[in-house]
């Protein structure tokens, strides 16, 4: 998939922090809060979206990583 979107969902309230299309392979949304849980929806509109729940912030210099594929 091309450049799908990201959504950023806040764990507690539902509402939505972030969207945006990523360009290329290895994207790093920011959120404003370092505490509490994310959701992470990732795909393309009108095609569906893949959904990864509970996610915790980390720093950009941290190593860890989702890895998704459609």
């Amino acid at each position: 998939m091309k450049d799908p979107v990201a959504q950023v969902v806040d764990g507690q309230s539902g509402d939505f922090v972030r969207t945006l299309h990523i360009r290329g392979a290895e994207p790093r949304p920011r959120v404003f809060s370092r505490t509490g849980a994310y959701t992470l929806r990732a795909g393309e509109p009108g095609r569906g979206f893949r959904t990864f729940t509970g996610l915790k912030p980390q720093p950009l210099d941290a190593p860890s990583s989702l890895a998704v594929r459609f």
